[in-house]
């Protein structure tokens, strides 16, 4: 059973309830977790957060949730700050809750949208499509890769022009340099070898690499991201 360590990114859940108020009405959920509006005191900022109850994930098996995944997901959401990107303000928590304290994004997700819509007109679809490639530039400028782009992780607003927000870091990955250690300390490996992601929107070579042979390539990097990038277009 994996343990909160003393050097773990997670805060104390006491300093959610110093900080933030309790959670109230649900804005969605997921296979991992409810999210729930709350504020936070200081300011009044409504926030979203997203209750884990980890007893539960880990009785549930192979559903596919790994604490170090969370771990790493909170590490690279922590390094990023970008207008398309969703904001993480804080994580908290003890053996067995977890709370993540996020931007609360208004909108609906861009495969619903596309649902509704039949089709977006080309200056629509380029002005969202612009603004995806920025979020995911910026990313891979700091060497991370996002590795589930998909409409599904998209939200857009009912704006126009809408914002444009990329959510869900769950499998994410910072691809290490010499010397980023220190930057990202719970991330140790430097290239991308992991069968991840969802299979309309996959890379070739992360397919290869799950099939394997002799000409099968032995890693991958940040341009599986614009693979799945062409899939949403």
């Amino acid at each position: 059973m994996a343990t909160f360590a003393q050097e773990d990114v997670f805060e104390p859940l006491s300093q959610y309830d110093e900080q933030y108020t309790a959670p109230g009405d649900e804005v969605g959920r997921g296979a991992s977790g409810v999210v729930r509006r709350a504020t936070r005191k200081s300011d009044g900022l409504p926030v979203a957060v997203k209750t884990m109850d980890l007893r539960a994930l880990r009785l549930a098996g192979g559903g596919g949730f790994s604490i170090a995944r969370l771990r790493r997901e909170v590490d690279v959401l922590r390094s990023l700050r970008h207008p398309a990107i969703v904001r993480l303000y804080g994580a908290y928590g003890d053996q067995d809750t977890v709370l993540l304290v996020m931007e609360l994004v208004e909108g609906r997700e861009l495969f619903d949208a596309i649902l509704s819509r039949g089709k977006f007109d080309e200056p629509s679809a380029r002005n969202i499509f612009s603004k995806l490639c920025q979020a995911v530039a910026y990313m891979h400028a700091r060497n991370i890769i996002h590795r589930d782009v998909k409409p599904e992780n998209v939200l857009v607003s009912s704006d126009e022009p809408p914002r444009v927000t990329l959510i869900d870091f769950g499998l994410s990955k910072a691809l290490l340099e010499e010397g980023d250690e220190e930057a990202f300390p719970l991330l140790a490996t430097s290239v991308g070898k992991t069968f991840v992601g969802t299979p309309c929107y996959l890379a070739p070579e992360i397919e290869a690499i799950h099939q394997g042979g002799a000409d099968a390539p032995r890693s991958y990097g940040v341009a599986v991201d614009a693979w799945s990038l062409g899939a949403v277009v």
